[in-house]
């Protein structure tokens, strides 16, 4: 008995060990490349050269517009001239009205000239940033990956085609640069692919996060080429089904084949002032220069005028180990999965180690199982949350890897409780402690409501009425199997680039679970079978954990129940794994689990507070309004903090700025100040004049000081407008209000000329807002530089007039 008890004993602890391992070296494999030194050959890509440009590059914010913005230009044509090329300043404006958008952009564009005439490569990197951020990683990290390449090409042989490097303009405002690069660019005629490099964070791998649409060929290259490939089509068939855009999008709204990168990692960075040099990542540089030294060699040098049909499913295996095939794969694939679950479950059947109605049970326990521990941890989110109030709660999400460590933890601990009582049969009283466990939970979290505490109620009725007697653990995991089967079914119909996710794992899971069946004597665990076990189940082992972690760092804290939901379903198949492990000490994984969760959940969320790696953002505005020469300063944010209350005191009045944002009804913070006017925008009428039964006015619009941009609001039922030399387009209300809006960026000097069209006699309101980015030195108030822990969410000076015709 002894010597049996010790077996299991050992069983249980390397299961457990070995899950444990294999989740530990998964994470440790998905890291990016490792840094070349500057001292390596020149045709070596190093990110420790490339760096050296980025003190140029994101010194400071260089939003479109802003000096510092030509600074940037400046630098990089002066670099791409070192290096020895003619590089082009494609000035061009830019006017979408649909978007509310026009602007003067000004693209950079180097060539490397082919042997041939065929198409040609193109890389692509945006050097603008957003107003509060400098822009280091997003995209600084393209501007110098590229220099950097071009530098290395340039030493190699003339390549078959022609490779052109785009350092587009004006993406964070609508992909500006990009568009006038596609619309009035003779190069962008002959275009064969792609490359877009970004970034959405400030570290991590660079991942091959979209492709264009038939894309079976290009990734086939794709995997051919790179040495370090990190790329899914999970995330492809996410990210087209979001409202993002890159510079890629109008490439491949124009029918072109492209490739788009970044990284993600500390993505509470992106768009702030933490996106900067010192956070910025050496190793997701390297990674973003190993695609596109690879890539700009490969498809330099082969014909890229192929037209294959047809997109393919792609992942990686273990690391960067790579695999894809076509979607055609996909169904046999499926049926393959389906007709050998199909003879387990007959083998099951017929050696009576499965009863039909259990099975059902166990795909209800399946059901539960999901459910119940997304929304444990949703509730818990929004408990922590109430103790981070306002802008506070990103304190939590500078935690959210020692917080979703903790989730986990949780999920891990519940599961095996879960399933354990499943196994023995539930008594009444775990179903009270349930129930109230739940009802506590959502009181606290502020989630209860007559739904929500229905369906507790629900759950615990149908987990007390299902599972009073035992339900034994291949009765629970094939009822997972069979969960399993209907989501892999519905994901390959709707999102075939996801099916691999759920094919792969279940059909690996099936293997051992069918040699056990075949066995004579199916009641214990040989240590041959146990190793089947954990074999079949490194897809999800590895799958899943990383996805956990990639969801919640691409979609943030507040998702944190949706990104452990992949731990669940990756538990779900884990059902015997789980078994064995509880066989000795069925209590101890989950205590030990449940209380290391509870400690990382209570450490990263107790006492936090600002530094000056994690900062806490503000905004000051200081603005005039023309109309009544009253000046003022204002905030984005809600409430005063210990900065901003200095100038707009604890107890601030409150504004709707309807002047300065007619399509906006919130409410901003206000202090009017004693101090001299901004200077305020100027219109001089050109021509006013009847024709066609239409009103033509024509207008020169001017800011009254070098402004960054200038918002045009436009009071009107219906009405056209062209700015300079552009052709006449019909305005767009925002809002469902009765405002036009054009915001135009990097707003020239000397001003615009518009002209608008409407009906004979109407008469309208200008309302015209100049805007400089940063705040001036305002005679009379002293403005103190931030503290360390504090970081600028867009300080602005505003000025505003209203125009009457």
């Amino acid at each position: 008995m002894k010597t049996e008890l010790k077996k299991t004993l050992i069983q249980s602890i390397s299961v457990f060990t070995l899950i444990v391992g294999v989740v530990i070296v998964g994470f440790y494999l998905n890291r990016p490349p490792r840094i070349i030194s500057e001292n390596a050959p020149l045709d070596e890509f190093s990110a420790v050269r490339a760096i050296k440009h980025m003190k140029h590059i994101a010194d400071k914010p260089h939003y479109i517009g802003t000096d510092e913005h030509l600074k940037v230009r400046n630098y990089i044509i002066d670099e791409l001239k070192r290096l020895g090329t003619q590089p082009e300043l494609q000035i061009a404006e830019v006017y979408y009205p649909k978007s509310y958008i026009a602007a003067t952009v000004g693209n950079i564009i180097a060539k490397l000239p082919g042997k041939e005439n065929g198409k040609s490569v193109l890389l692509v990197g945006h050097y603008d940033s957003v107003e509060n951020s400098y822009g280091a990683s997003d995209d600084g990290s393209a501007v110098v990956t590229m220099l950097e390449t071009l530098r290395l090409l340039l030493n190699k042989a003339p390549f078959k085609n022609d490779i052109i490097f785009l350092f587009s303009d004006g993406e964070e405002i609508g992909l500006l640069g990009a568009k006038a690069f596609i619309e009035q660019h003779q190069l962008a005629k002959n275009i064969g692919i792609v490359l877009n490099f970004e970034a959405s964070g400030t570290s991590g791998q660079s991942m091959m996060f979209e492709t264009s649409v038939d894309n079976n060929w290009i990734i086939s290259e794709f995997a051919k080429a790179v040495p370090y490939p990190i790329a899914n089509s999970v995330s492809y068939e996410i990210y087209r089904n979001m409202p993002n855009d890159t510079d890629l999008t109008p490439f491949k709204e124009n029918g072109i084949r492209g490739l788009n990168f970044a990284y993600i990692d500390n993505r509470f960075d992106y768009h702030t002032g933490g996106d900067n040099i010192n956070n910025t990542s050496l190793e997701s540089i390297q990674h973003h220069g190993s695609y596109a030294v690879a890539l700009a060699q490969h498809f330099g040098n082969i014909d890229l005028n192929n037209l294959e049909k047809g997109d393919a499913v792609y992942f990686n295996t273990i690391g960067s180990g790579f695999v894809h095939y076509s979607y055609k794969w996909i169904i046999p694939f499926l049926i393959l999965t389906c007709l050998v679950l199909l003879v387990l479950l007959v083998i099951g059947f017929r050696n009576k180690i499965i009863r039909p109605i259990r099975l059902l049970f166990g795909f209800f326990a399946f059901i539960i199982h999901l459910a119940i521990i997304p929304s444990i941890v949703t509730c818990l989110y929004f408990i922590l949350i109430k103790y981070y109030p306002e802008n506070d709660f990103m304190l939590l999400f500078y935690n959210q890897k020692i917080l979703l460590f903790g989730f986990v933890c949780l999920a891990v601990a519940f599961s095996f409780l879960y399933f354990k009582l499943l196994m023995r049969g539930i008594k009444i009283w775990h179903v009270l402690v349930f129930l109230i466990s739940m009802i506590i939970l959502l009181l606290w979290s502020g989630q209860i409501n007559l739904i929500t505490g229905f369906i507790a109620v629900g759950v615990s009725v149908i987990i007390w009425l299902l599972f009073r007697k035992p339900t034994n653990v291949w009765e629970l995991s094939m009822g997972s199997f069979v969960g399993w089967t209907i989501i892999m079914i519905t994901v390959s119909i709707m999102l075939p680039g996801v099916s691999y996710l759920f094919t792969w794992p279940l059909l690996f899971s099936t293997i051992p679970g069918g040699l056990y069946f075949l066995k004579r004597n199916p009641v214990e665990y040989s240590f041959t079978q146990t190793g089947l076990f954990l074999i079949f189940a490194l897809p999800a082992l590895l799958w899943f954990s990383n996805l956990t972690l990639l969801f919640l760092i691409a979609m943030g804290l507040k998702m944190a129940g949706a990104a452990v939901l992949f731990t669940v379903l990756c538990l779900s198949l884990l059902i015997p794994h789980i078994e064995i492990i509880t066989r000795v000490k069925p209590w101890l994984v989950p205590v030990v689990a449940f209380f290391t969760g509870l400690f990382f959940v209570l450490y990263g969320s107790i006492n936090l507070d600002y530094s000056e790696r994690y900062k806490k953002e503000n905004s000051l505005l200081y603005a005039t309004n023309g109309n009544t020469n009253e000046t003022f300063l204002s905030s984005f944010n809600n409430n005063t903090d210990e900065w901003t209350g200095k100038f707009l005191t604890d107890q601030p009045d409150t504004t709707k700025l309807s002047f300065f944002y007619a399509y906006s009804n919130r409410d901003y913070l206000k202090k009017t100040v004693n101090t001299e006017p901004l200077p305020v925008p100027i219109i001089e009428v050109l021509r006013d004049t009847i024709f066609d039964n239409n009103r033509l006015l024509k207008l020169h619009l001017k800011s009254g000081r070098k402004a960054n941009s200038l918002y045009i609001q436009i009071k009107s039922d219906s009405i056209s407008a062209s700015i300079n030399k552009s052709e006449m387009k019909k305005l767009k209300q925002i809002n469902d209000t009765d405002w036009n809006l054009i915001r135009y960026f990097a707003f020239p000097q000397e001003g615009i000329v518009m002209e608008l069209k409407l009906e004979e006699e109407q008469n309208i309101e200008i309302n015209l807002t100049d805007i400089v980015y940063g705040l001036p030195q305002i005679s009379g108030i002293e403005i103190p530089q931030r503290p360390n822990y504090m970081m600028s969410n867009g300080d602005k000076t505003m000025a505003m007039k209203s125009f009457f015709y």
